[in-house]
């Protein structure tokens, strides 16, 4: 008898812990329930409500066990940051994919606002859709669900711990600064992996602040941060003054460079302090490399020509 969409939807929803859906997914036939499990996924790529998004990382962990195919994988990820809920499905290179949402909390439940669709290439068919396009055309289709928390994927794969954040305006300073800021990101997501160093940290948050308001108060300067074990987050700020666009390329590229590497040698001696357990040598090794080869292009350049992998493949755990 064919496996039926809305079973297999039950059991993977009403199975508790990883281990009970490893034993589930491997009792079934790969093929038939790899073709079910992305019809679910892929009704559910557009969230609209808690319980869709619920529903899409169980399926998500489901095809993480048994593997997408053909299909590119995509990780469901739920992260939580001062108040403020934000879901997005992540492709291998840390890339966004299919519908990403932040969500308000309300007494009867959760309801997604301002999402945002991001290009897949299992849709080519399908552009991208700005938040605010995006919400004109859909904004009623958002209920308020009543649940206690948005769900996480158990079961991702890591990625590359660096993330480099942006605050700024519409001026020339910031645009500038965030050229420079895709172009590095781009090469660390595609040649540090996540899953080499250990479990000790799970996000480097560096956030770049830039402005073309008051020179006066607008300075270079490394705003170093602070480690928190619990979700092993490090986060700090690199400020950029209005001058900083007059600079030459390398110039601007030094003192991104210099910056990183300092922040990455303060956490060093926070995680010494606390005796965590993480090769943070050899992520400083492995972004020095990045840094020499981006400072060593005149040009753009692609991660395959700035450093080899530390580790083949997509480092996914299924």
């Amino acid at each position: 008898m064919p496996l039926q969409a809305t079973d297999v939807l039950k059991t993977i929803t009403e199975l508790d812990s990883l281990d009970e859906l490893e034993r589930f997914v491997h009792s079934q036939p790969e093929r038939p329930l790899r073709k079910v499990l992305l019809k679910l996924f892929d009704e559910r790529a557009e969230y609209r409500h808690a319980r869709d998004w619920a529903e899409a990382v169980r399926i998500c962990e489901a095809l993480a066990i048994l593997g997408w195919g053909e299909r590119e994988r995509i990780d469901a990820i739920c992260e939580r940051e001062e108040g403020q809920w934000c879901t997005q499905f992540l492709a291998a290179n840390g890339d966004y994919r299919f519908l990403n949402g932040n969500w308000t909390k309300r007494k009867a439940g959760f309801q997604l606002h301002n999402p945002e669709y991001y290009a897949s290439p299992d849709r080519p068919d399908k552009p991208a859709v700005d938040w605010k396009t995006y919400g004109r055309l859909h904004s009623a289709e958002f209920p308020i669900v009543p649940c206690d928390s948005l769900p996480t994927q158990r079961n991702q794969r890591k990625h590359c711990p660096l993330f480099l954040g942006a605050i700024g305006g519409m001026d020339l300073t910031t645009k500038v600064v965030g050229e420079l800021r895709d172009e590095l990101y781009r090469l660390l997501r595609d040649s540090i992996p996540g899953d080499c160093y250990g479990e000790g940290l799970e996000t480097f948050d560096i956030c770049f602040v830039s402005s073309d308001g008051d020179g006066n108060k607008l300075k270079p300067w490394l705003q170093l941060g602070r480690y928190t074990p619990k979700s092993q987050l490090y986060r700090c700020y690199l400020h950029f003054e209005p001058a900083f666009r007059k600079r030459s390329r390398q110039d601007q590229m030094e003192y991104i460079a210099t910056n990183l590497l300092a922040a990455i040698d303060h956490l060093a001696g926070l995680l010494r302090k606390k005796s965590v357990a993480y090769d943070i040598a050899a992520l400083r090794a492995d972004v020095a490399r990045v840094l020499a080869a981006w400072q060593a292009s005149p040009q753009k350049i692609t991660a395959a020509k700035a450093v080899r992998k530390s580790v083949p493949g997509d480092h996914s755990p299924g």
